[in-house]
């Protein structure tokens, strides 16, 4: 059930549907807490219930139910990142690192761990540690294997915060070979729809910089 809930959310996020009161994220969370009432102290169950709270546009009430998770199971991987994607979501990127750090030392070799360095780099992004950021995401990019569309245009948007436009409009330009495509737009939308206040304007603002990069490039024949 738990990680129904999971999937059921994040399809979401790749249609052009509006995300505000959305059906299927609504029956994301009411299956999340059907789960967590029937399993009130399991940690994955918890996890999932905070991340799916944090999906469904919910980062406040996410953060408590996340912070159990450690304190429940201090070894749990998966717990940990989503523990620290939501403190990011909430403000709260210094915190969230050591939280995202140990979960891939605790699992090297994980399936997600692509998942946990694009984490990693919103937290720097947030910070505007530009560097780190670039760093993880290459990192994110290369344990998908060289393919992941969210990773490459967060690292044309750090790439642009370093001043290196043209490593930038390469890596845009080979996001868009990468699926399932969706708009930049939809992007910048979903940050903001699930960070904490204003917060999703840190993540906002690299998306606009790579809207205007996409026009720039396109008058100029050079995004192709």
């Amino acid at each position: 059930m738990v990680s129904w809930c999971l999937f059921r959310a994040c399809t979401v996020f790749f249609t052009n549907e509006p995300l505000n009161e959305h059906p299927a994220l609504a029956e994301a969370e009411a299956a999340a807490r059907t789960a967590q009432q029937l399993a009130p102290n399991d940690p994955k169950v918890l996890a999932y219930l905070a991340i799916t709270l944090l999906w469904t546009g919910h980062p406040e009430e996410a953060l408590p139910v996340a912070e159990r998770v450690p304190q429940i199971s201090p070894s749990y991987a998966e717990g940990l990142a989503y523990y620290g994607d939501i403190l990011i979501h909430n403000d709260r990127p210094t915190m969230a690192i050591p939280q995202l750090e140990k979960a891939i030392r605790l699992t090297p070799n994980a399936p997600q761990l692509g998942m946990y360095n694009i984490m990693l780099s919103e937290a720097y992004i947030h910070r505007g540690d530009w560097e780190n950021a670039e760093q993880h995401l290459r990192q994110a990019i290369r344990n998908y294997g060289g393919k992941n569309q969210f990773a490459m245009r967060y690292l044309a948007g750090v790439q642009l915060r370093l001043g290196k436009r043209e490593a930038a409009a390469t890596s845009l330009r080979e996001s868009d070979a990468v699926g399932p495509h969706r708009p930049l737009e939809r992007d910048e939308e979903v940050m903001k729809f699930y960070t904490l206040n204003d917060g999703g304007e840190h993540f906002a603002a690299l998306f606009d910089d790579l809207i205007a990069l996409r026009e720039q490039s396109s008058s100029t024949g050079e995004h192709r």
